[in-house]
């Protein structure tokens, strides 16, 4: 997908001459925070002679964001690094967890700023587009042209930056088929007539070169290559055979790995290094009669055998690319027929409980308090991230979270005793917890990478012992984000949703856990995307179960909108949530729902567009309820406070036994040293409370969860504090103390 297709925007490189100096616009530097609030004073790092490199991204609107990633660092800031500058990530308008899933999915160490608004000053696209400064000037805007880093090294790193190739396959495509100075060459089988369509390609895109094979020249092998059609073995082998690569041509073979296949029998598509120009691409594509059964471009290599009608995928995966220039094989990332299979197929056993003695609780540091919002209880000593909270049926209280990358679940009882045990606990990196209580117990549920991919993962806890482990989502080489779940509580069922990162797609799927068993992957009904075909991104689930015990979502959805809340069925067509328009600008944005179930209606709430914060505008949370005689949600209604919080996100609801609805969020002015709070808003006889902070009004407090206990007690739960003190804070909120003054 062509980004001048796509987002029609002209980018543009401005150097030093007629820049502004960052000291005339030093108020939106000074301020700048990292994703856990810690204080970065930007303004004194670009003040120095070093550059300082920063790269924007976005989580919600950007489809290059979701891809290029990979590149970003190891081209960019570490290249900044080496020559002694000061290197950033940015993300202005995105909740935290988000910001995580970018960052665990890409291995990122570098700081990410979050903080403030006006830094969009410097950069108004919202793309991945590298800013620089030096000595008190922005000498780079705007720029993102993978293909001339050359030229921006001139510009910062005195001509010493080298590319770094990085995968998957549709990073490489961006630079092959856009790089817009003629640097790829398109090589077809010698003899094959060139189709017309590659030269008006080439004329149009200045970018892919058409040559037959025994056209190349020395000059060529330099260049980004991209072998198309179906060459003979003798004529491939002749060019690429003896080169250092991860996949070789030997013998009338194609060989990966300890892997061999026929070549002309086997449809092939790998990317990797140019073994000519290790700082260039080479993708090989040899369709060989194949089609790839699904969505390819997320991955490093694809190997494929023709079976009547269909085209199976024999092996396919990801390569070890640690090594800049030379990618290996990794049997850890290599799945297909001929290598790792999924251990359940579409239907797990129940997971067992494991014999022997329970695991004994886990001392954690708990403190108590009465605050004037409720009773309030502090857990952990310190890194405690993205708690959730739920209650069963006899007044206990669930309370999960992640800290040092293991997972705690913690219980707290009618009396107020406090146990807390860890659910997982070994050497792998585990987060977002998500918990739902079932007759037999509580589940919980978390990403957890140790098997190379975060994949979703699940434990039953009935009180005494946790179950084995249960692999939720597939076993395939892709991430997996935003996982969600919910329980039935007449019966033992959960069902449990999450969304596959394929490059520039975020797929969501869902599966139902009945007594334990895992039933079969399902596809979750999006909404069509209507101006741009097959471009679609659904994730940050929401669930909840009507009355009838249907299980309904709500998520972010990238198109039909450019961000918009859609709600329904996990199996029928959705309804948009948020406002359509008959152009896609002209939808309304939001984002971030959840969706929530009571007295037989069904209710959302979301936050609206961000981005307007940096052009003078409050962000708001909106609630609307569904109207099902009409089959369509109702108009939305602001229940913040924008004089209050000129941030607000991430909202969550639930509908307490009186009727009362109750939604918490998180939000924060732009006054000078404000931080972000827990605010709770409640309706009673159609109108709602004025917010009212209830988190502490000298630390930062986000994430909020929210769920409700009988007989009728509000049990708010969230991360506060920063950098490696923060920690989970759990409010049992004293209903009686807000009214309806609005």
């Amino acid at each position: 997908m062509k980004r001048t297709q796509v987002f029609a925007l002209s980018l543009v490189v401005l150097v030093s001459a007629g820049t502004q100096s960052a000291r005339t616009q030093s108020s939106p530097l000074a301020q700048a925070e990292d994703l856990w609030g810690n204080p970065v004073n930007l303004d004194s790092l670009v003040q120095s002679d070093r550059p300082t490199v920063i790269v924007p991204f976005s989580t919600s609107i950007c489809g290059y964001c979701l891809f290029d990633g990979f590149y970003a660092e190891p081209n960019y800031l570490d290249q900044n690094d080496a020559f002694g500058g000061n290197s950033f990530h940015w993300c202005l308008f995105n909740p935290q967890l988000d910001v995580v899933a970018f960052q665990k999915h890409y291995g990122w160490t570098h700081t990410i700023l979050t903080y403030p608004p006006k830094l969009f000053l410097y950069q108004r696209t919202g793309y991945p587009d590298v800013l620089a400064f030096r000595s008190g000037k922005q000498v780079i805007r705007e720029w993102h042209d993978y293909a001339r880093l050359d030229s921006l090294g001139r510009l910062l790193w005195q001509g010493k930056s080298q590319m770094i190739p990085r995968g998957p396959i549709h990073m490489g495509t961006r630079l092959l088929f856009d790089n817009g100075r003629l640097d790829a060459v398109r090589v077809y089988p010698t003899g094959v007539e060139i189709p017309e369509q590659s030269f008006r390609a080439m004329r149009r895109h200045h970018s892919l070169v058409p040559k037959n094979l025994d056209q190349l020249t020395e000059a060529d092998l330099h260049k980004h290559l991209f072998f198309s059609g179906d060459f003979p073995f003798e004529e491939l082998a002749g060019i690429l055979g003896g080169e250092n690569m991860p996949v070789r041509f030997e013998g009338g073979q194609v060989k990966i790995g300890p892997y061999s296949l026929d070549y002309d029998s086997t449809g092939i598509r790998f990317l990797c290094p140019n073994p000519f120009n290790q700082h260039r691409y080479l993708l090989v594509i040899v369709p060989h009669g194949t089609r790839s059964p699904g969505y390819f471009h997320f991955l490093d290599y694809e190997f494929l055998q023709a079976s009547r009608d269909t085209s199976r995928r024999v092996l396919y995966g990801h390569f070890d690319e640690k090594h800049p220039s030379d990618w290996k094989f990794s049997p850890e990332k290599a799945f297909g027929l001929l290598a790792n299979a999924d251990t359940c197929g579409d239907r797990c056993p129940a997971p067992s409980l494991p014999a022997g003695p329970p695991p004994g609780p886990v001392s954690v540091p708990v403190a108590v308090e009465t605050s004037p919002s409720g009773t309030l209880y502090r857990f952990g000593s310190g890194s405690c991230h993205f708690p959730d909270v739920v209650t069963d049926s006899t007044g206990n209280v669930w309370l999960a979270w992640d800290a040092g990358g293991d997972v705690y679940l913690a219980r707290v009882a009618k009396g107020g005793q406090v146990t807390t045990w860890k659910a997982e606990a070994d050497s792998s990196d585990s987060y977002n917890a998500r918990l739902t209580c079932v007759p037999g117990g509580v589940w919980i549920f978390y990403l957890n990478n140790r098997s190379s991919y975060y994949r979703l993962y699940g434990r039953l806890f009935d009180g005494k012992r946790f179950s084995d482990e249960l692999l939720v989502s597939p076993s395939e080489p892709y991430d997996v984000v935003s996982p969600a779940a919910v329980g039935s509580p007449a019966e033992n069922r959960v069902t449990v949703v999450w969304s596959a990162w394929l490059a520039n797609l975020r797929v969501p799927g869902y599966r139902e856990i009945v007594s334990g068993r895992l039933g079969p992957v399902r596809q979750v009904r999006l909404h069509d995307s209507i101006y741009s075909k097959g471009y679609l991104n659904g994730w940050a689930f929401s669930l909840c179960r009507d009355a009838s015990g249907r299980t309904w979502a709500a998520w972010n959805q990238h198109y039909p909108a450019t961000l918009g809340v859609f709600a329904g069925p996990l199996d029928e067509p959705p309804q948009a949530v948020t406002r359509r328009g008959k152009r896609s600008s002209d939808w309304e944005i939001g984002g971030y729902p959840c969706i929530f179930a009571g007295k037989g209606r069904l209710f959302a709430v979301w936050e609206s567009d961000a981005r307007r914060v940096a052009v003078g505008w409050s962000q708001t949370i909106r609630f609307a309820s569904y109207d099902s005689a009409r089959g369509r949600w109702n108009a939305g209604q602001v229940v913040s406070d924008e004089a209050q919080t000129q941030l607000a996100q991430t909202p969550v609801g639930a509908v307490a036994p009186d009727g009362a609805l109750w939604v918490a969020y998180s939000g924060r002015s732009l006054k000078e040293r404000s931080h972000w709070g827990i605010y709770v808003t409640c309706r009673r006889k159609q109108r709602w409370s004025s917010p009212r902070l209830v988190s502490r009004p000298d630390s930062h407090a986000r994430a909020p969860r929210l769920a409700v206990g009988s007989p009728g007690n509000i049990w708010l739960a969230w991360h506060e504090g920063t950098g490696d003190g923060m920690k989970i804070a759990l409010l049992r909120l004293g209903a009686g103390t807000f009214g309806t003054e609005r």
